[in-house]
């Protein structure tokens, strides 16, 4: 098995313990949770992964949605996979807000990833990398088979986010581990690995992750090893408001949070113990 190389979500925290070289971090993944901003990236002085794609407005844009194109900023898109480091252009699958059919989703998703391949792709960028979601007006578009198919058609790797497949597996009344392995484990090229809890019927993720969390990493490492695992914590103070969660450690925009530089170390010492791990 080739090792995978481990990368951290973009955080005060993290660019504390990258710039101490306390860990062996090959990526910052950028942004987070907060909407990208030039001159903040250019600040990271390490290598970095983007993620995503730059909206014109509000509104995402949406790989399964026939405004694709208009929702896309391109010019500021290109900048941001340009000046980074990523080896592949990493893309959430959609929340298909038309509620449009699979097949509609499907033949919409082919003509988007053509257009980003065409006036995106370059010789660095090797692949596009969807990534599943945990929500969507469809929850058809959450089904294992739905993904599978999407990437297969498409010609697309797959980017699986731990704690979004276990939401929507809660969602599908699933187990997640089978959820995981009817997944195209085939063509994972990275792993997004946060935790998850629970809090009546809201899973909520970002946060550190639990035994069960690192079970459910194993089982996927022992199926297929990606190319990067991110530590994707940060719960954002401005995003998440809820009573349940202020007992969850918080990354802010101003300021350190010891405890959670502490919970980023210990994610990333047990996340690392796997990698050195035969499976």
């Amino acid at each position: 098995m080739n090792n995978f190389v481990i990368a951290f979500n973009d955080t005060l925290e993290s660019r504390l313990l990258v710039s101490s070289m306390i860990t062996d971090i090959e990526f910052i993944k950028y942004p987070s949770i907060t909407k990208p901003v030039e001159e903040d990236f250019k600040q990271i002085f390490y290598n970095t992964l983007f993620h995503g794609l730059i909206a014109k407005n509000d509104t995402l844009p949406d790989i399964l949605s026939p405004d694709f194109k208009e929702d896309l900023d391109l010019d500021r898109t290109r900048f941001f996979l340009n000046y980074s480091q990523s080896p592949w252009i990493s893309i959430h699958i959609g929340d298909n807000l038309k509620n449009l059919s699979d097949d509609e989703c499907i033949i919409n998703a082919k003509k988007n990833i053509q257009y980003i391949r065409e006036n995106i792709s370059n010789d660095r960028l090797h692949y596009i990398a969807l990534e599943n979601m945990e929500l969507g007006s469809n929850l058809n578009t959450l089904k294992p088979d739905f993904i599978t198919k999407l990437i297969k058609e498409t010609g697309c790797k797959l980017l699986l986010d731990t704690a979004h497949a276990t939401i929507a597996a809660h969602l599908l009344n699933m187990d997640v581990f089978e959820y995981v392995s009817k997944l195209p484990l085939n063509d994972l090229v990275e792993i997004h690995f946060s935790g998850t809890a629970k809090e009546k019927d809201t899973i909520y993720s970002h946060i550190r992750a639990r035994e069960k969390d690192y079970e459910l990493l194993e089982y996927i490492l022992s199926k297929k090893t990606p190319y990067v695992v991110t530590l994707e914590y940060g719960l954002y103070d401005k995003v998440y408001k809820s009573g349940f969660l202020n007992n969850m450690q918080r990354v802010s925009y101003s300021k350190i949070n010891i405890e959670a530089l502490n919970e980023i170390l210990y994610m990333y010492y047990r996340v690392n113990k796997l990698r050195k791990h035969s499976f």
